[in-house]
């Protein structure tokens, strides 16, 4: 990977290992200058440890980390241009907003008339001018965390890290401070590199996202790409609800091929890759992708077929059926769309499902493994 302005990050077969355990597996990525970067993975897919390791917290095993094009392997945390917001914000509790953020300014040795000038700057920037004098105990849950991203914004990183900072939040102030994180990324410029096992936020925040699974990266791609185009079953699955289906290839031409579920149910699914007969595959469709009509009424699709309904998940824009193959038995979840009122569907009652072959993902199963 060559050096490059562009980037603010550099990673080079950076790995980490534990005794006989591999937490970081040899990745390879770079993020560009003022870009909102997300690592996004479950527990123990070696997301922190990764974060640790950039901060200084950790050193790698293998490999080399460069920020804005220097070498850092071998700096102390204090050293390297970055700065972290932990998911719990660190403040400190015995002092007020403004000795807050003018800590690191202090130990920095940035004068008084200086830091004010910086404390009020990087407060009206947030949202909160003329909050200087309030104590931490005063203030929301979300004033805490722009107070804690202020901190540490105040001190000018190349890079800000932040470990799953809104983990502690309750459901509407964590859709609240999702936007206020992107627009407050846009605002200062700094590249945020964020640590989530949330795929909303992850989606709904980065330009670029990393799907981390068993030390590795399984995908860097766009959120819209992440999720429309999924290069593994991992990805499929983790990033956004999704139906998921076994299937063998009985006939492909050109970029159609048919498929038999395990269950029996023949599919059309539009693919770019060429599969031999019998090749394993697994299929995907996104709840949102499947169409609804009145059971046996024959639609202008693809792939259709009737269901019976199992379930119905009432959550206003969100609801859900969960509706079962009346002759092949596999469970679909379906999200109507605006168009279709769920008022009058019942538990037990019938409907057609519908898409088409381009509304599915289709990947072979030597690469539809989670493992």
């Amino acid at each position: 990977m060559a050096d490059n302005a562009n980037f603010d990050l550099e990673c080079e077969h950076l790995s980490k290992r534990f005794a006989d355990f591999t937490a970081v597996d040899s990745l390879n990525f770079a993020v560009e200058a003022g870009s909102f970067f997300s690592i996004l993975g479950p527990s123990g897919c070696g997301k922190t440890t990764l974060l640790r390791m950039l901060a200084g917290f950790e050193s790698p095993s293998e490999g080399e980390i460069r920020i804005h094009q220097k070498r850092v392997n071998e700096l102390a945390p204090n050293k390297r241009p970055v700065n972290m917001v932990f998911q719990h914000l660190a403040l400190f509790p015995n002092m007020n907003v403004a000795e807050n953020i003018a800590y690191g300014l202090k130990r920095r040795g940035v004068k008084a008339a200086e830091r004010s000038r910086k404390i009020t700057d990087v407060l009206e920037r947030v949202g909160l001018n003329g909050s200087q004098q309030k104590q931490i105990s005063q203030l929301s849950g979300g004033q805490k965390q722009r107070i804690a991203i202020a901190r540490s914004l105040v001190l000018e990183p190349r890079l800000l890290l932040l470990d799953e900072p809104l983990g502690a939040l309750d459901l509407k102030l964590r859709e609240k401070m999702k936007v206020e994180l992107k627009h407050l990324q846009r605002e200062f410029g700094t590249t945020f590199i964020y640590i989530t096992h949330d795929q909303s936020e992850a989606l709904v925040m980065s330009d670029k996202v990393a799907v981390m699974n068993h030390g590795k990266f399984e995908q860097l791609a766009s959120p819209q790409e992440l999720y429309y185009q999924p290069k593994s079953a991992f990805v499929a699955k983790f990033v956004g609800q999704t139906n998921s289906l076994k299937a063998l290839v009985f006939e492909q031409k050109k970029d159609i091929a048919l498929l038999k579920t395990a269950r029996g149910r023949h599919l059309i699914v539009a693919t770019p890759h060429a599969y031999s007969v019998n090749a394993r595959v697994s299929v995907f469709i996104r709840p949102e992708a499947i169409g609804i009509a009145e059971a046996g009424q024959d639609v202008q699709a693809d792939n259709q077929f009737d269901v019976q309904v199992e379930e119905c998940l009432f959550d206003g824009a969100s609801s859900t059926l969960v509706v079962r193959d009346i002759h092949h038995h596999d469970l679909y979840k379906v999200a109507p769309g605006a168009d279709f009122s769920l008022q009058h569907v019942v538990v037990g009652s019938q409907l057609r499902i519908y898409w088409n072959a381009k509304q599915a993902i289709c990947i072979a199963a030597e690469v539809a493994s989670e493992s």
